[in-house]
């Protein structure tokens, strides 16, 4: 894998650190997609559950331990922050506290795959926290991306 990577100097440095500069993200992304996937980005929702069910019970348990998922949720952009090299997350909660919008926006350029990714990470991270019934909705927006949650 790290010999097809255009931005190999970026990608050592993720694996050093597991800090994600937004070009190299991207990068895996699609490398994944084509790689594993046939080129299907919606797979990428399985990376995105894969990562939230490996990575909050790991090394991020700290985020989700004794929290319900609107507590995760209200701290998500935090967790967001620690990831990422680029863009923003602003979470907000419906007034029923059954639903909630997540909007991504000042990254360079969001797409399909980080869609779908993101997607997959924070259903798998409803389902992981013992959420039934989790529906969601995603748009890619001119400049950033939205997530609708909803469960019961």
């Amino acid at each position: 894998m790290r010999a097809r990577f255009r931005n190999r100097k970026e990608l050592e440095a993720l694996l050093d650190v597991s800090w994600v500069p937004f070009p190299v993200y991207k990068e895996i992304n699609q490398y994944i997609a084509r790689a594993h996937f046939g080129g299907d980005l919606t797979s990428l929702r399985e990376v995105g559950a894969f990562s939230a069910d490996r990575g909050l019970q790991s090394i991020y348990k700290i985020w989700v331990r004794g929290k319900a998922f609107l507590d995760f949720l209200r701290q998500v952009t935090e967790y967001y922050k620690t990831m990422y090299s680029a863009g923003e997350l602003a979470v907000s909660v419906g007034e029923d506290q059954t639903s909630a919008t997540l909007s991504f926006r000042k990254a360079p350029q969001y797409s399909q795959a980080e869609l779908h990714t993101a997607k997959g990470f924070f259903v798998g991270s409803a389902k992981f926290m013992g959420l039934p019934g989790i529906t969601h909705e995603a748009t890619l927006l001119p400049k950033g991306m939205g997530i609708k949650l909803r469960w019961r």
